[in-house]
């Protein structure tokens, strides 16, 4: 029986029919795949080498042998064969898509990249299209291996390939979350432009400028890159080819290519604001920014006389704070967890109202006590010796009076560790003054450190001494536009414009809404967007834009205008849940419980027009707001009432649990027995409930009578089961229906 139509394509991947291209191997492939299909894939190579014997260089019988080449676990070997194929048909679809796929998973996404670009360059452009998924998983595995830039612009080249042949929206569902996600900068997701030629280019320039940016729109970076680069350096007008080629290498996860042309675009454009944002940008992704000078971590390590002695007299010691309890070696199999404590720059404190900044201790050090021996870690810089003095006058007699026994275990940039402060605040401090004392603790850090400290952007100088030079304007700027970004001032408490006059520097250009584009505007800048200044259209756009690029702070801005104007909800239909329940999250992050609860209120009151009001969705967002802000028995006395409300809600319990999930409280995986089956380990939880948990009676009984001082947990429920299956207890769907799908509120 004939294995394939012969005029269906051909299954080698040439993209022509099967009569016309590999038809004539057919009983060398057949015979081969009956190998297969038995489980003998060494044995399948066997008539394949036959087939090729007579066949030389056919396709179908090199592909076959290229894939059984993968399943036996002999990439290299794979791979030669396809270079085989390759030299004699360059064009073929099914080995260049191959042999992207074996070098993505041999040698990582960013070589990948380049194996993907040789095989756009080889191929019919109309047969690009065809490309879509492999792009849209290389995409996805760029993201991953923190290349986002080269991701998202392969996930924007998979989503224009497959267009409206995208089903099931997998491509541009990938794209979505993306754009969103909070971990990536605005820096690296902003849908930077290719620029145009520039104005008084000769006719040669501009034809071969414009040629290079056909291939860029087609996908061809790596040629575009080549001829930009060309461009950049044969002429006077060359700025904006640096530009592209940056731009270009970016794309191709050449970040270190793209660095150098992007700065040098930006040393020739001089300090516009689309040069800060640029140099910003480089500044992310050039490890040199965070580089120059290291300092070793090390461990110094002691033989132990008297342990029972050494604990007690680093716990009488004020310049030694009781640490958590860790071991001296991670990495070590079995290592048991022992006593540590922090060695102090100053005596410890007392908690009370009202502690200044400068009464705060500083960590230096930990000290680390095993069953034998003791540890010391620190820096090696000019507090080491210091530290040591230290800890040997404490542990004198405990300790034999010897050199310790010394191990480098790390590195740490020598500018990180001016800006990285650990505190050790006194036990018992009221949670607002903490916060209040680690906000002033960061400003400390901003305006008296940060410009003291020889920063790598800047040629090892200080912020302060190249300000006084005169000659760095982008990238100080750049700098600051970072560290504000970054900043936790939510509440604006410190004062970034008088940094900047300190350093000689104008604030940057407001944005101005009357003339506002965000198509046109740098996604970092939309946080400096006067969002009451913007009417209504403008104002919801805004609002939705940054959502979807995952700028939640800007999203929550432009969310509480639009809370006070109270006709935007009912006309451009904002869903109520989405707004207010990001506010009251945003709100509980910030350890603000009443503010939380007077924006949740107030969503439930906005939800109330609703024939159906969402009560479980709310119910989740209150939950989880809960467990930031209130102590374990408010929020666990919550879940519990939770699981007792919605018993016998299979879609509900299993929405409660993934959110649990979420919050770190239960855990789950996949059953390693039954594909499609989620395990959820509640070990967590029940543990939780067992401590905090109501003692209650319902009406049932069920969830704990008061009398018999039984608590109910997710473990009695099930009785006694350590994992449980979403599912596994719910009524089979009846013929000819599907189960509900699975909701996740507030998502």
């Amino acid at each position: 029986m004939a294995l394939v139509d012969p005029y269906k394509p051909c299954p080698c991947g040439s993209g022509q029919k099967f009569k016309w291209c590999c038809q004539k191997v057919e009983t060398y492939a057949e015979r081969a795949q009956r190998m297969v299909e038995s489980g003998q894939i060494e044995s399948s190579l066997k008539p394949l080498e036959e087939g090729l014997v007579r066949f030389p260089g056919n396709p179908w019988l090199l592909v076959r042998k290229a894939l059984a080449e993968v399943e036996l676990k002999r990439p290299e070997d794979a791979k030669a064969t396809l270079a085989a194929l390759l030299s004699k048909e360059p064009g073929h679809l099914g080995a260049n898509a191959l042999r992207t796929r074996l070098v993505l998973e041999t040698q990582g996404p960013a070589v990948a990249v380049g194996s993907l670009q040789q095989s756009l360059s080889a191929i019919a452009p109309e047969h690009r299209r065809e490309y879509a998924a492999l792009a849209h998983y290389l995409g996805v595995a760029l993201a991953e291996a923190d290349h986002p830039i080269a991701g998202l612009r392969h996930l924007e080249l998979a989503a224009a390939w497959a267009g409206e042949s995208d089903k099931e929206r997998v491509i541009a569902r990938s794209l979505a979350q993306l754009r969103a996600n909070p971990r990536v900068s605005a820096w690296e997701k902003n849908p930077y432009r290719l620029l145009p030629a520039p104005a008084g280019a000769t006719d040669a320039f501009r034809e071969s400028f414009e040629r290079a940016l056909g291939w860029a729109d087609e996908g061809l970076w790596s040629s575009a890159a080549s001829a930009f680069e060309l461009l950049a350096a044969g002429s006077t007008v060359g700025a904006v080819a640096d530009h592209n080629r940056g731009l270009c290498s970016l794309w191709l996860a050449e970040d270190k290519a793209g660095v150098a042309a992007l700065r040098r675009y930006v040393t020739r454009v001089g300090a516009t604001t689309e040069a800060v944002d640029l140099e910003a940008l480089c500044q992310i992704l050039d490890p040199a920014s965070t580089g120059g000078e290291t300092v070793e971590f090390v461990q110094l390590t002691w033989p132990l006389r008297d342990r029972v002695g050494l604990l007690r007299a680093l716990g009488a010691d004020p310049y030694f704070a009781a640490g958590p309890e860790r071991p001296i070696d991670p990495e070590a199999e079995e290592a048991r967890a022992t006593e540590s404590f922090l060695i102090l720059d100053r005596r410890k404190v007392e908690a009370r109202p009202g502690l200044a900044r400068t009464e705060i201790p500083v960590v230096e050090g930990e000290v680390i006590v095993g069953d034998d021996s003791v540890v010391l870690e620190t820096y090696d810089d000019s507090r080491m010796d210091r530290l040591v003095d230290r800890f040997t006058a404490s542990a004198r007699g405990m300790i034999p009076p010897a050199h310790p026994r010394t191990k480098v275990i790390g590195k740490t940039s020598r500018y990180l560790l001016a800006l990285n402060r650990r505190w050790s605040l006194p036990e018992g401090l009221d949670e607002a003054e903490a916060d209040r004392l680690a906000r002033e603790q960061r400003a400390s850090i901003l305006a008296e450190v940060w410009p003291e400290t020889p920063n790598p952007v800047l040629r090892r100088r200080t912020p302060a001494q190249a300000a006084k030079a005169g000659d760095a304007e982008v990238p100080l700027r750049a700098a600051i536009r970072l560290l504000e970004a970054d900043a936790e001032d939510a509440d604006g408490a410190f004062d970034w414009n008088a940094l900047r006059s300190r350093l000689g520097l104008k604030p940057e250009p407001a944005v101005e809404a009357a003339s506002l584009d965000l198509d046109r505007l740098h996604l970092s800048r939309w946080s400096m967007i006067p969002v009451a200044d913007l009417d209504d259209d403008r104002l919801v756009d805004l609002y939705h834009r940054a959502r979807g690029w995952g700028l939640a702070r800007v999203a929550n801005k432009a969310g509480r205008v639009i809370a006070d104007r109270p006709s935007v909800l009912p006309r451009f239909r904002i869903d109520p849940i989405g707004l207010f329940g990001s506010l009251a999250l945003a709100e509980a992050r910030h350890g603000d419980g009443e503010a939380a609860r007077e924006w949740l209120r107030r969503g439930r009151q906005a939800e109330s027009v609703k024939a159906t009001p969402r009560n479980f969705e709310w119910e989740m967002i209150e939950l989880q707001a809960s467990t930031v802000v209130d102590p374990p028995e408010t929020w666990v006395r919550s879940i519990v009432m939770l699981f007792e409300r919605y018993r016998g809600n299979q879609d509900a319990t299993t929405a409660l649990l993934y959110r649990l999930a979420q919050l770190g409280i239960v855990q789950m995986g996949a059953d390693p027995r039954q594909q499609g089956r989620i395990l959820v380990d509640t070990s967590i939880l029940d543990q939780l409930v067992a401590t905090y948990g109501p003692r209650v009676t319902t009406a049932t009984g069920e969830l704990g009578a008061a009398g018999s001082g039984e608590i109910w947990t997710p473990e009695s429920a099930r009785g006694g089961a350590a994992i449980w299956t979403p599912g596994s207890e719910a009524p089979a769907a009846a013929p000819g229906q599907e189960r509900p799908r699975l909701i996740l509120p507030g998502q």
